[in-house]
């Protein structure tokens, strides 16, 4: 039985190592959206091709729903990896409550 216990320990000290190298976290998704501008004489009026193009942070917090559109380039770059890091971070702290049980 100590053995089984020293595995799950150094199970639990591998996740809580790889939780904290994570990084910044952001809860949400950044989402891609294409829109029409609605000038008659615009591109995006009459081919599906030149819509445009932009991106958009969504997420609850506290109940309400915050949403931010971003900029191309390093901002959304930042959004997409903080997003990406919280998602990571809440698997791992699932296995960590499972290796405790």
């Amino acid at each position: 039985m100590e053995q089984g216990i020293g595995k799950l320990e150094e199970e639990r000290k591998v996740v809580m190592k790889k939780m904290l190298e994570i990084g910044d976290l952001r809860r949400g998704t950044v989402l891609r959206s294409q829109t029409k501008c609605g000038k008659k004489n615009c591109r995006c009026m009459k081919t599906r091709a030149g819509r445009h193009v932009r991106y958009i942070w969504n997420a609850t917090i506290d109940g309400q729903g915050r949403s931010k559109n971003l900029s191309l380039g390093s901002e959304m770059a930042k959004y997409q990896q903080e997003t990406e890091n919280y998602r990571k971070f809440m698997k791992y702290c699932k296995a960590f409550v499972e290796i405790g049980e």
